[in-house]
């Protein structure tokens, strides 16, 4: 491994740095994308109970102590509970802007290492066949074994460009996905509670089951 680092020449630490820091931005998001840490079903199931008691108040001091996208959403609207459901929606949706960022953040730099690996391979390789042909130029082809050495050092930097984008390419379309999952999910129980808060009374309401947006 050593000696194929040191033979691509000096673009390739860039191309390590770069797929360290793409492989740790996209375990850093995976950890934060967990259902249990943006819509916690034990919260909204107690939210929901309070709700239906009457207890808005209650419900939105609960949400208010909690650290999760779903209970940020839900403190908005049950701390207007009452006001018409247009406005009541209008404010939900302005936090969830702010939770899909959130969401969203960092990873665009997933995006970012996908797309430069490969291109800082092909320099490396650029750079590197410039380096042979200019000693072709200096002292004629000489000893094709050589030659072939020096184009074969050259390659290396693309097929560790392409080796380590392709695998940042995939976890970031990954980690888009993911973030769409959670907000649709985010919509689906803001919504459940926003029907609760802002329509008939909630005893009348059909019970709809906790909206678990399929495994992941």
């Amino acid at each position: 491994m050593y000696e194929l680092v040191s033979r691509g020449g000096p673009v390739m630490i860039p191309i390590i740095l770069a797929s360290i820091a793409g492989f740790a931005v996209f375990v850093a998001r995976l950890w934060t994308l967990r259902r249990d840490r943006v819509v916690p079903r034990q919260a909204f199931d107690s939210v929901r109970a309070l709700v239906a008691q009457y207890r808005a108040p209650e419900a939105a001091a609960e949400c208010t102590m909690g650290q999760s996208s779903l209970e940020r959403i839900l403190a908005t609207g049950l701390h207007h509970a009452g006001a018409p459901r247009v406005d009541i929606k209008e404010r939900m949706e302005e936090v969830g802007r702010r939770e899909y960022a959130e969401l969203s953040r960092y990873v665009s730099v997933v995006g970012v290492v996908a797309t430069i690996e490969p291109l800082l391979g092909l320099l490396g390789t650029v750079t590197g066949m410039i380096g042979v042909f200019q000693g072709v130029v200096g002292g004629g082809v000489g000893d094709p074994a050589a030659l072939a050495s020096g184009i074969w050092s050259a390659l290396i930097t693309t097929a560790a460009g392409l080796t380590t984008g392709i695998p940042a390419y995939l976890g970031w379309r990954y980690l888009m996905a993911k973030v769409d999952d959670r907000m649709q999910e985010l919509e689906a129980h803001a919504l459940l509670v926003l029907d609760m808060i802002a329509g008939p009374d909630p005893r009348q309401l059909q019970y709809q089951p906790y909206p678990s947006g399929g495994a992941r």
